[in-house]
């Protein structure tokens, strides 16, 4: 299920800076929706939103303005909470899936994804994969069985994550 809206209230914008963020360290559990800190980081709270309020396309396409950018506009904070979906068209252009499918895409690609991950289905990444195979481009896919969705991230050389990763390695230096 992943963290549940309880639907109380946030600060969208707290987190949107004026100069680019250059480190997330701050949390960083191998299950990320673990963590106790993602109620309280205010960059958690944007990724909570987009999943919460369907805003992912919107949010990532279109972007969220800083406090300092949006005083400067007759605009609200309120008006980001509930942002129109981008056009078809749009996010065609963005879109690696819908890239592959049309035949604009040729890097050897290698996909890993963990089988319990809680916010994105692996199913999607089979497809992704599947579709990559179908147009002749160069694939390797690792599933991690009962892995969670960062479970690339180990620093364990004997987790599977860590091993996914290493065949994504191995796969990616045979064609350089």
């Amino acid at each position: 299920m992943g963290a549940e809206d309880t639907g109380a209230p946030y600060d969208l914008l707290e987190a949107i800076q004026d100069e680019p963020v250059t480190n997330y360290a701050e949390v960083g559990a191998w299950t990320p929706l673990s963590d106790p800190r993602i109620r309280t980081d205010p960059r958690c709270h944007i990724v909570l939103h987009i999943n919460w309020k369907a805003q992912t396309l919107p949010v990532i396409m279109g972007g969220l303005p800083s406090k300092s950018k949006l005083a400067a506009t007759s605009t609200t904070e309120n008006d980001y909470h509930n942002l129109p979906q981008p056009a078809e068209e749009t996010i065609v252009k963005c879109s690696p899936r819908a890239q592959i499918v049309r035949g604009n895409y040729s890097t050897p690609t290698f996909l890993v994804h963990g089988t319990n991950d809680e916010l994105i289905p692996y199913q999607q990444t089979e497809g992704t994969f599947r579709e990559l195979v179908k147009r002749g481009v160069p694939a390797g896919l690792r599933l991690v069985e009962g892995a969670p969705h960062i479970c690339d991230l180990s620093s364990d050389v004997e987790s599977e994550g860590w091993k996914a990763v290493v065949g994504g390695y191995e796969f990616l230096a045979s064609f350089v």
